[in-house]
């Protein structure tokens, strides 16, 4: 993870612009997610992993794997597409957006929801609420948001070390 302080930003590893670094860390969580996700897949052996009488755990695995792997793209497209079509400066223009997904300029909208959009902004805030976080992105966790920023760490202490915020923060992902 790139390290910045609370309000420190770092250049992101794309030439448009400066990405503030809770939200270039929660992309690079993710990429991580996918990339895990796809040497589970790799690491799966048809000749050696199945049991000629049940292949059940073979698929089973192959499903969470791709399932796994499908979440974190999600949720890295839709920070990606809601960061850059509402919050970065300068803005990419809706017709490179749509065409790095094969949409249409309409339909970048649909690659995000309000809780996306309401994720970055306490991904950027000073007292970020990690719930908000966790809800809008299916395949994070309240433990990994700590890697997105000091403000985000300090907050996902505060909530794990109060029992109901987290049973109701952790119940969710």
């Amino acid at each position: 993870m790139a390290e910045a302080d609370d309000d420190e930003l770092i250049f992101a590893p794309v030439n448009w612009g400066i990405v503030p670094a809770p939200i270039l860390n929660l992309m690079q969580i993710f990429v991580a997610k996918i990339a895990a996700s796809e040497n589970r897949l790799t690491g799966l052996d048809w000749a050696k992993d199945v049991v000629p009488s049940d292949a059940s755990p073979f698929f089973i695995e192959m499903l969470a794997a791709s399932q796994a792997a499908i979440d974190a793209a999600t949720d890295l497209r839709a920070l990606t597409t809601a960061y850059a079509q509402n919050t970065h400066q300068p803005r990419p223009t809706l017709a490179r957006l749509a065409e790095a997904q094969k949409s249409s300029s309409a339909g970048l909208v649909k690659r995000y929801t309000p809780n996306t959009v309401d994720a970055i902004a306490e991904l950027l805030s000073e007292t970020p609420d990690p719930g908000v976080v966790v809800r809008a992105f299916r395949s994070v966790k309240l433990a990994e948001l700590a890697a997105c920023s000091p403000a985000m760490e300090r907050e996902v202490s505060r909530v794990r070390n109060q029992p109901s915020n987290r049973r109701e923060i952790t119940t969710s992902t």
